[in-house]
Parts: C-alpha cells; sequence; structure tokens
C-alpha cells in the first residue's frame, strides 16, 4: 500500500478528496495521513481553478451526498480547515473563518462566502468577491450571479431604499430574500412586500422593459455619444417608475431630449 507522504505530496486534489470523503462517510482521518495531507496543504494552490471548486463544491454539499451523511458534515473539514490553517491555500485572507450562515442556509456556496465575507470584513464586497470567485475560475454569467446575489444581501442589510435596490436586484431577489431570512425575518418581509408590490402592479423595473432601447436613441439623436445610452435609459426608467413619464415610446423618445442637457 502506499504511503501518505507518496500519495498526498503528488496532487492536491487528493488532498481535498481526503477531507471530502471524511465529511461524506463520516471517518477519522488517521495521524499520520492527516499531518501528510496539512504538510502539503499549500499544493492546492497549484491545481486548476476548476478542479479546486469542484472539489470545494463536494465538500460544501456532503451532508446530502450519501444516505447516511449527517447534516452539516462539511463542518468536519472545516473545522479541520480552521484549526491547522488551511484557509490561505484556498486564496483567502483569513487563516480561519467563522461559521453562522452556512449551517442556515439552503444555498452552502452562498452561506460560505457569506461566511468569508463576514470574517474578512472587505471595504467592498462586490470588489472582494470578483477577486476571489475570478480566482475560482467561474465563468462571468457564474461570477455576475453570485456578486449580485450576495452583493443584494449585503445592500438588505444595510438597508438600501426600494427603489434603488429593486433596480439592482430585482431578478435575483427570491434567492436573496431567502439568505435574508436567516439573518432577519423581518427585514425579509419588508423588502418581499415591495417586491410583490412591483409585481401585482407591474411596475417597470428594467430598462429592457422601457418601450425605448439605444437604437431608437441614436435614430432620433444622431450626434449623441452611445457612452451615454445607459445613462439616459436609466434616467427615463426612474421617472417611469416615479409615474413621472408614462412607459409610451413617443413620450420617451421626446423626453430624451430634456435629459441630454443634464447627462
Amino acid at each position: 500500500m502506499e504511503n501518505p507522504e507518496f500519495v498526498l505530496s503528488k496532487d492536491g486534489a487528493r488532498i481535498l478528496r481526503l477531507f471530502r470523503f471524511q465529511c461524506e462517510l463520516g471517518f477519522k482521518i488517521e495521524k499520520d495521513t492527516l499531518a501528510t495531507a496539512l504538510k502539503y496543504a499549500s499544493n492546492v494552490k497549484a491545481i486548476s481553478n476548476e478542479r479546486r471548486t469542484n472539489e470545494m463544491n463536494k465538500i460544501i454539499n456532503s451532508s446530502t451526498r450519501y444516505s447516511n451523511s449527517k447534516p452539516n458534515a462539511f463542518m468536519r473539514a472545516f473545522k479541520l480547515f480552521n484549526h491547522y490553517q488551511v484557509w490561505p491555500s484556498f486564496g483567502l485572507d483569513t487563516p480561519k473563518v467563522k461559521f453562522n450562515m452556512i449551517k442556515k442556509v439552503e444555498q452552502k456556496a452562498y452561506g460560505l462566502l457569506i461566511d468569508i465575507i463576514d470574517t474578512v470584513n472587505p471595504i467592498s464586497v462586490s470588489y472582494y468577491l470578483e477577486r476571489l470567485l475570478s480566482d475560482l475560475g467561474l465563468s462571468k454569467k457564474a461570477l455576475a450571479l453570485s456578486i449580485n446575489i450576495l452583493s443584494g444581501y449585503y445592500a438588505a442589510l444595510n438597508k438600501e431604499s426600494n427603489k434603488p435596490y429593486f433596480f439592482k436586484y430585482f431578478d435575483n431577489f427570491p434567492i436573496i430574500c431567502q439568505l435574508i431570512n436567516k439573518k432577519s425575518k423581518l427585514l425579509a418581509m419588508k423588502y418581499e412586500f415591495f417586491y410583490k408590490y412591483i409585481i401585482s402592479h407591474k411596475l417597470v423595473i428594467s430598462t429592457k422593459d422601457l418601450q425605448i432601447t439605444g437604437d431608437d436613441i441614436k435614430k432620433h439623436y444622431p450626434e449623441v455619444n452611445p457612452k451615454r445610452y445607459k445613462a439616459i435609459l436609466e434616467s427615463l426608467l426612474s421617472d417611469v417608475f416615479d409615474c413621472k413619464l408614462m412607459n409610451n415610446k413617443k413620450e420617451l423618445i421626446a423626453a430624451v431630449n430634456q435629459k441630454l442637457k443634464y447627462l
């Protein structure tokens, strides 16, 4: 049988699989094997982003992979990561993570990210997430989704007002609301009330729902720099939302002329 030194010194993915199996199957890692895994923990940085992310996702979801797995089985690995300060091998800026949300929410990956952010307490949540998740090799679409959901969670905790909040987070609010609810049921109810109001009253909440596009601006105002289209459309959206304008193409096109004085 190959010894731990030979097996675990060759590939960081084997170390992650060792921690994953002890979560899924509930065994205790033998002392010498654990010591060897920790000795070569820095090898985790050398494996591909895809393999590292795949193994971490399996650890996070280890409670559901086998019928005999225990709830929160992933904590077997995470407690070891904390005790032996393995997290920097995953690119984190902290040797330990304070676990809270991951134990409460169904979306364990988001729960882990919230716990990491709460531990690190970065100046900018979105900037930190972009750097952290880019290193994990997420696609641009998955990266944007995760940043929007978690930014929406923290924006709610900071009690951002309804209008700008739902302009940014409406599409992903059902997921965001589940996260908020585990932190503050009252806060979740507050935002959920306005979310349902938007739906029931069919309020225009996105520039894509306006009866005017950048092409319309180009056609009627060819002198306008295309870089200004976004700001113009967002300003029109705000006016439509506040019932200062009707979502009518003719009225919106006419309103662009007034916007050009300020945008």
